[in-house]
C-alpha cells in the first residue's frame, strides 16, 4: 500500500520545439572529500525543454566519473542526445505525466531520465503559472534543509565545520 500523495491536477502536454543540453563547471565553496576522492568543482548537465509556450529547466545530477553512481556525465549527456532526447520530441506534444511512459524502453539512467522528465514538467507548470509546490499539494511554505559536511581532516575540524553551518541556521 503506498503512502505517497497523488498530484492534485496533472500538468496540462507542452508541445516540444527541443530539449538542449548543456553542461556546467561550477567551482565549490570549499572542497568537499568523501570516500570516493575529493571535489573542488560540480559537473553537472542542465537541461533546457523549448516548447511552443515557453521554456523549462532541470538538472541531470550525475557526477564525472562513476564512483558513486553508475551513472556519469559523459554517459549522461550521450544517452540523453542518442536515445531519450530524440524519444520525447518524435512525440511532439508531451505531457510531463507521460514523459516516463515513453522513456520507459531505455534501461536505467534514472538521473538523466528524471533531468529530462524535470525540464518537460517545468516548462507545462510555467504556462499555467503554477508553482511546483502546488503542483505536489505542498501544505506548508518552507521546509527544513541540511548540509552534507564530507570527510574532515581530524575531529577538531569537523565540530568547526558542523558548528558554522549550524551557525548559519542549518
Amino acid at each position: 500500500m503506498s503512502h505517497a500523495r497523488s498530484i492534485a491536477e496533472p500538468a496540462a502536454a507542452v508541445d516540444l520545439e527541443g530539449i538542449e543540453l548543456r553542461v556546467l563547471h561550477l567551482p565549490l565553496v570549499s572542497p568537499f572529500t568523501t570516500s570516493f576522492g575529493t571535489e573542488t568543482v560540480r559537473e553537472v548537465i542542465v537541461v533546457r525543454a523549448r516548447t511552443t509556450s515557453g521554456d523549462g529547466w532541470g538538472e541531470i545530477v550525475t557526477q564525472q566519473a562513476p564512483l558513486y553512481s553508475s551513472e556519469y556525465t559523459r554517459g549522461a549527456w550521450d544517452v540523453a542526445q542518442r536515445y531519450l532526447v530524440p524519444a520525447l520530441l518524435d512525440r511532439g506534444r508531451v505531457a510531463p505525466e507521460d514523459v516516463s511512459t515513453i522513456l520507459q524502453p531505455f534501461v536505467g539512467h534514472r538521473m538523466v531520465k528524471a533531468g529530462i522528465e524535470l525540464a518537460v514538467l517545468d516548462a507545462a507548470l510555467r504556462a499555467e503559472q503554477r508553482p511546483l509546490s502546488a503542483y505536489l499539494g505542498a501544505t506548508v511554505d518552507r521546509i527544513p534543509s541540511g548540509v552534507s559536511v564530507g570527510i574532515q581532516r581530524d575531529p577538531v575540524a569537523l565540530v568547526d565545520v558542523v558548528s558554522g553551518y549550524l551557525d548559519e541556521g542549518y
